[in-house]
């Protein structure tokens, strides 16, 4: 009667811990679904809000997903907080180069404030949206 209860045990312990390792794992693909939409979308809204053409807008649509992708390859490294706020620096600095002969400064510029502080980019357009929207 106790290997019974042990091994019942054994089992619902199993399945318990098998359970919540798949929770966390379903758990992390949501989170990164949600973080891919939230991504594509500052993308979608920076780009509408420049005043460039289509092919402009592709090829800024296609530098911002590459800076990003890159900005998780520093993170991925793990790298002590200065080396990683100087590989941000250099980033930053150097990766948007090729968009100079593109877009104007102007553009450029636009961009970049946006990538400072994307969640007050965020918030400050949907201001400006709802304000519109009420005249």
């Amino acid at each position: 009667m106790r290997k019974f209860a042990f091994i019942l045990l054994l089992f619902s312990l199993y399945s318990t811990v098998s359970f919540s390792q798949g929770s966390q794992e379903k758990q992390m693909e949501e989170f990164k679904a949600k973080i891919e939409k939230d991504k594509n979308e500052f993308i979608d809204e920076l780009v509408d809000n420049l005043n460039v053409d289509a092919f402009q807008e592709q090829i800024i649509t296609q530098n911002l997903n590459s800076y990003f992708e890159k900005q998780q390859e520093i993170y991925a490294l793990k790298l002590v907080s200065y080396a990683q706020k100087e590989r941000f620096d250099l980033l930053k600095a150097t990766h948007f180069d090729e968009l100079r002969s593109l877009c104007s400064e102007e553009v450029i510029d636009h961009i970049k404030i946006a990538l400072e502080d994307p969640i007050k980019y965020q918030k400050k357009n949907k201001k400006k949206r709802k304000n519109k929207k009420k005249n």
